[in-house]
């Protein structure tokens, strides 16, 4: 049987994989890169999203990843 046979298609779907620095809120963003000094491409959640949220599909795995270089800049240490 396939895979795709065992998914009820009348579920929710929900997150079962989720990593903090993909959770971080964007005011939450701006506010550690100023405290820290950390120089972001915008300093508005408008103006920060296109380079940190992925809406839909990103156009390869680079881009992806290059979209966490902000949020991973800011989780450095316990503070």
């Amino acid at each position: 049987m396939e895979p795709e046979a065992f998914i009820d298609p009348r579920l929710p779907l929900i997150d079962l994989h989720r990593h903090l620095d993909g959770s971080v809120r964007l005011e939450t963003v701006i506010e550690l890169a100023d405290r820290q000094g950390i120089e972001l491409p915008a300093n508005t959640v408008e103006g920060l999203r296109p380079h940190v949220v992925v809406d839909g599909k990103a156009e390869s795995l680079m881009d992806f990843i290059g979209r966490f270089r902000y949020l991973t800049a800011i989780l450095h240490d316990l503070d």
